[in-house]
């Protein structure tokens, strides 16, 4: 047989095999025919074949099975940069098998049985290259398909009972979010408790002084020790007193009652109001005559959404401040009712200059945040979360001339 009769037959075996390679469903088996075609036409000492995933190597294949292919594999992996090469003996050659996915395999055939033919060699190679690439990508695609129907199939069979885990993981996600936004603030509060303990401890410690002069100079009678204790447990009930709201405000409600709107804020505001007095913003509660306060829901929940907006407007003012450094903070709080009074409404308003259009439809997006590093952003996704889902209310918010405006709309309640 003369070399151009050669080339049709090796070319005919290549594209004979290459229309059945295409075809194949498993990876495996391509790979398998490739090797088998390599030995028919070159004939070679040593094949190796290594298969990649993801930009690494996940398995070596080697002719004989029997040989030691590390050093190769270290040199093909490592410094094999082209996409196909002469190996350094020269009687052999090395291909890498591209996909759209990047590269599928790497694969040096050495000692081929004609060397003079070798660029005959590689053209074929190439051609075979270039199949086992469609053949590959065809395999993990299909592949890929199968573990998906798979997994549909596995998913309809427990579609019910994954849903309802699934509700039961969000809701308790949403649990986990509603206690980290409350403890996020944590080092915060414990400052507010020493600020709330500091003057009766003051307290304490002055009549406990006066309690020493008493004795020195023969002051103490039945009287003297009445008013001493009096004060001293004045003092240690308003501390306890403390501690209890802050304990309270700490624990999430495990039930729906019903609860004053106004009674709640005035004891969110007892709480915290020196963070606000201490960056000079006023706070006011405005509340009409006959207003209906009551409502059903969480009220702990709810004082927590009250303070995130309070301290999201808090964190505005002072923002704005940097530029207009004369103007005092003021949030003002208004409690009222719609039209027919089946609504408790609640308007936290402040002067701290308004969000940015482009941003105020995402404010309630979950980790979505204007404060960069400083910020969580869950604390307003949470307020929404607590007020619509839990309490089955409305929590909205718009621009108003100088600052912005959240709007609270809860069931009222007239028991």
């Amino acid at each position: 047989m003369n070399e151009q009769d050669k080339k049709l037959a090796d070319y005919a075996v290549v594209f004979e095999l290459v229309g059945r390679i295409t075809s194949y469903e498993s990876e495996e088996a391509a790979i398998d025919n490739i090797m088998d075609l390599f030995r028919n036409l070159c004939a070679p000492s040593r094949i190796i074949y290594i298969s990649m995933v993801d930009g690494r190597y996940s398995e070596i294949r080697t002719f004989p099975e029997k040989i030691n292919p590390e050093a190769v594999v270290s040199d093909l992996i490592n410094n094999f940069k082209d996409d196909y090469a002469w190996t350094t003996s020269g009687a052999g050659f090395r291909l890498k098998i591209r996909g759209r996915e990047g590269v599928l395999g790497l694969i040096e055939v050495e000692g081929v049985l004609f060397p003079d033919h070798k660029s005959h060699y590689l053209n074929l190679s190439l051609t075979i290259a270039s199949a086992l690439s469609l053949a590959i990508s065809n395999s993990r695609v299909y592949q890929s398909l199968l573990h998906v129907n798979k997994k549909l199939g596995q998913l309809n069979i427990h579609l019910e009972e994954q849903v309802g885990n699934k509700i039961n993981e969000i809701r308790h996600k949403e649990q986990m979010l509603i206690q980290q936004s409350k403890m996020a603030s944590m080092g915060e509060m414990i400052g507010l408790i020493a600020h709330q303990w500091k003057q009766p401890l003051n307290s304490v410690g002055l009549t406990i002084q006066d309690l020493k002069d008493a004795y020195n100079y023969g002051e103490i009678d039945d009287k003297f020790i009445d008013n001493i204790v009096d004060s001293t447990m004045k003092q240690v009930e308003f501390m306890s007193k403390t501690i209890d709201d802050f304990r309270n405000f700490f624990v999430p409600s495990k039930k729906k009652t019903v609860f004053n709107v106004k009674s709640a804020i005035e004891e969110l505001l007892s709480m915290f109001i020196h963070l606000f007095n201490k960056v000079h913003i006023d706070v006011f509660v405005k509340t009409d005559k006959d207003v209906l306060l009551l409502t059903e829901g969480y009220p702990n929940e709810f004082k927590q959404v009250a303070l995130n907006i309070m301290t999201n407007s808090r964190d505005a003012i002072v923002s704005k401040r940097k530029v207009d450094t004369e103007k005092r903070g003021l949030i003002e709080i208004s409690v009222s009712n719609n039209e027919n009074k089946s609504k408790v409404i609640i308007s936290i308003r402040d002067n701290g200059g308004g969000i940015p259009e482009d941003l105020i439809m995402k404010i309630f997006e979950p980790y979505f945040t204007t404060k960069e590093n400083e910020g969580t952003g869950i604390g307003l996704y949470m307020s929404k979360t607590i007020i619509e889902t839990n309490m089955g209310g409305s929590l909205t918010v718009h621009n108003i001339d100088g600052g912005a405006e959240f709007v609270i709309s809860l069931n009222g309640d007239t028991i």
